[in-house]
């Protein structure tokens, strides 16, 4: 990459970043791993991810693994309700609601806004929403695929011993995210690595079928379509 000065730098871009720059290219999907969010105790260190804010103003579906289960889950949906941007489970086989999932586990105790039943459904959400003209953004949660789970009970136990280390050892703000996944990392012997493997490439096959729908929508011409 080059910069406007004529400098050579690396980057990599955040959700938000990303949200931005698929939007200007014309993108309306995009799978990734976890997204960013309110980090505990968010209320009073304002520890909030712009992938929360980015939701809330570009026009962009984003299909994650819910967020890591080490943020505050609650306040971190009832923040992106109050930025106005759409949150939805898909149901992957199961009946009634769901909960919200948080990366590694498919369950957080946490009951999603919505279901989701399959990417056609996806699709008629966003076509609906594009031509309402509404610019908020869309967070449609995907479990981790059920083989790759780790037992809620197990990782809650780990990510609870790499917050409180991570609080012993003063890493904060920038340093909270990197100290805590390498943390679980060694604590699940690896396993939370084979795990972001799965989940991204579930998000990405899932992201490429809510494309996929979508354009054929479009193509035969619907205005607001009824939703399965």
């Amino acid at each position: 990459m080059k910069s406007i000065v004529g400098q050579k730098i690396n980057a990599g871009t955040t959700i938000a970043g990303t949200m931005v720059l698929a939007r200007l290219a014309g993108i309306r999907v995009f799978g990734t791993g976890g997204l960013g969010g309110v980090h505990r105790g968010g209320h009073v260190s304002f520890d909030i991810s712009a992938d929360l804010t980015e939701l809330g103003r570009t026009r962009m579906a984003v299909v994650s693994s819910g967020c890591k289960g080490f943020l505050d889950i609650s306040r971190t949906l009832e923040y992106l309700e109050t930025q106005g941007a759409f949150v939805g489970t898909f149901a992957v086989g199961r009946k009634g609601s769901v909960d919200f999932p948080t990366f590694w586990t498919r369950d957080s105790g946490i009951k999603s806004p919505f279901t989701i039943q399959n990417e056609e459904q996806a699709a008629a959400i966003l076509l609906a929403q594009e031509k309402m003209n509404i610019e908020s953004g869309f967070l449609f949660a995907n479990p981790i695929p059920e083989e790759h789970a780790v037992p809620a009970a197990e990782m809650n136990a780990i990510i609870e011993q790499a917050v409180r280390e991570s609080n012993e050892q003063g890493a904060h703000g920038a340093d909270n995210t990197p100290f805590v996944l390498k943390r679980i990392r060694e604590l699940t012997n690896g396993r939370s690595v084979e795990g972001n493997v799965a989940l991204v490439q579930s998000n990405v096959e899932r992201a490429t079928k809510i494309a996929t729908a979508l354009s054929r929508l479009t193509s035969e011409g619907y205005d607001i379509p009824n939703t399965p």
